[in-house]
């Protein structure tokens, strides 16, 4: 079953139960479909890492080289992480992933989104999501590191309760997750 969602009564929400997939519409009205991710999105997860600037590719590996392969070895071993994936027109425009809380609980998040499509709510929507996901899967805490100069994502993230310092140059956010 999928779901319409109108993309104003998704930011700022601290919880997503509706399930994957879904339809959402985001902040300007385009349709977008959030599923998981599968191996099969392999091809569409590099389309997007080229079609991103290298600020935004900076912004979500803090560093440079082909980070996307990196990526690939991991993304889809469901024993240690999760991603959603954000489609329009069957295009890839987004994707955040879970890496799967530890002993002690912590689960760590990272966010990509591409160009054309940020302040359009979509990175929102996709933090709920994964915050959610990171819920049900126990984590008591998730960690987040967003480059000093990413303030629209400190400011995203910080709206909804995470908490941040620096740390070696970065910005690292946490949130405590109670149920």
């Amino acid at each position: 079953m999928t779901t319409t969602v109108p993309a104003p009564a998704l930011p700022g929400t601290r919880e997503w139960r509706l399930g994957l997939p879904a339809w959402i519409h985001d902040a300007r009205g385009a349709e977008l479909l959030l599923r998981f991710v599968t191996p099969a999105d392999a091809g569409a997860i590099r389309g997007l890492h080229a079609r991103c600037s290298e600020q935004a590719l900076r912004w979500r590996y803090f560093g440079g080289g082909a980070q996307v392969e990196h990526l690939l070895t991991w993304i889809f071993d469901e024993t240690r992480s999760e991603a959603v994936t954000a489609w329009s027109q069957g295009q890839l425009v987004a994707v955040g992933n879970l890496l799967l809380p530890d002993a002690s609980g912590v689960g760590e998040v990272a966010f990509l989104v591409e160009d054309a499509w940020q302040g359009r709510g979509i990175g929102s929507t996709l933090v709920d999501v994964v915050t959610d996901r990171g819920r049900d899967h126990g984590a008591g805490l998730l960690h987040a590191d967003v480059s000093l100069d990413n303030g629209r994502m400190r400011v995203l993230l910080a709206r909804r309760g995470w908490v941040g310092k620096v740390v070696g140059g970065d910005y690292c956010m946490d949130l405590v997750l109670s149920d």
